[in-house]
């Protein structure tokens, strides 16, 4: 129920379809309101499989659980990790582990005109674009 209910939301809010809703794939560029979020500049891939999301960004990926809170012209996740793994060179100062902290406080995401996106929570919304 919760996978046919994540990958009709997919196809709704971010314009997949099938089994598998890709949000964004390739290199985008961030163009944060927040200071914090200008970490958000490395390539970074997005991608719902079912009820899991899978991130890839610079030297972190992560898949994860997706819960759907709210379902309209935006999806709210929660995101429980399931596995996390980094080559991070140290791994607690490089930028992908923020974007893995901005991942879990259950962002929303929003397809934007351009075939871009925006992730953002209460206090950092960023937008992507294509390069």
């Amino acid at each position: 129920m919760r996978a046919a209910l994540l990958a009709a939301v997919g196809a709704l809010v971010l314009g997949g379809c099938g089994g598998e809703s890709v949000i964004a794939d390739g290199s985008y560029a961030a163009e944060p309101s927040d200071v914090s979020a200008q970490v958000l500049t490395a390539p970074l891939r997005l991608a719902w499989r079912g009820d899991e999301v899978e991130v890839e960004t610079g030297c972190t990926r992560i898949v994860a659980q997706a819960e759907v809170d709210e379902v309209g012209d935006a999806a709210t996740l929660r995101l429980a990790a399931v596995e996390s793994t980094s080559t991070c060179n140290p791994p607690d100062s490089d930028p992908d582990v923020w974007v893995e902290a901005f991942l879990r406080t259950g962002p929303t995401v929003e397809r934007s005109e351009g075939g871009g996106f925006q992730l953002f929570d209460e206090e950092v919304s960023v937008s992507f674009h294509p390069e």
